[in-house]
């Protein structure tokens, strides 16, 4: 029975580990037939774990949206076509995973302007956007997110050109969803 075993396990290890094309059956019993098997089986470490026909893993990522994309100039109300975005960007992300928390979202905005005026509409964008999550997401309660302006802070972008200017203008979403695998 041992052998069956240690032959078990050698064949997974082989078709996980080998990318040559090899006979793994006929490996493994040349391999459990030699005399070099236990200091072999030394070198190597196997755990035996229960079977499991899906595992539920925690995944965490930074979704960013261009303001362009949620929001009208100057503006923080979200455009009609802004819901489905923020809602088909997470989905991308996580497929049929289910949404937990969102931990954050902060705002940008570009240069042009007042800072503190800036700072002010990062803050009405980035709240927007939660405020939007809360109430889509079920798991999702609006005083667990963290909410962020930014302002003109960590731009990503040269604030020198218009499409630096652009890009610069986003929102980011940290957002974390448990997965089944």
């Amino acid at each position: 029975m041992q052998n069956t075993n240690i032959k078990f396990m050698l064949i997974l290890t082989v078709l996980f580990f080998s990318s040559l094309p090899v006979n793994a059956e006929e490996m493994a019993n040349d391999y459990v037939n030699s005399a070099q098997v236990s200091q072999k089986i030394k070198q190597m470490e196997f755990i035996q774990t229960p079977s499991a026909e899906s595992v539920t893993v925690k995944k965490m990522d930074n979704i960013t949206i261009a303001a362009s994309m949620l929001f009208g100039f100057d503006s923080a109300e979200l455009t009609k076509d802004a819901k489905t975005i923020i809602l088909e960007r997470i989905n991308r992300l996580y497929g049929k995973g289910k949404l937990t928390s969102i931990l954050e979202v902060r705002g940008y905005t570009c240069n042009l302007g007042p800072e503190s005026y800036n700072k002010a509409l990062s803050m009405k964008r980035a709240q927007a956007v939660a405020d939007y999550i809360a109430e889509q997401a079920p798991n999702v309660a609006l005083e667990q997110i963290r909410v962020v302006g930014m302002g003109e802070e960590s731009p990503i972008a040269s604030n020198d050109t218009k499409d630096g200017r652009m890009m610069n203008r986003r929102v980011e979403i940290l957002a974390e969803a448990e997965i089944q695998k």
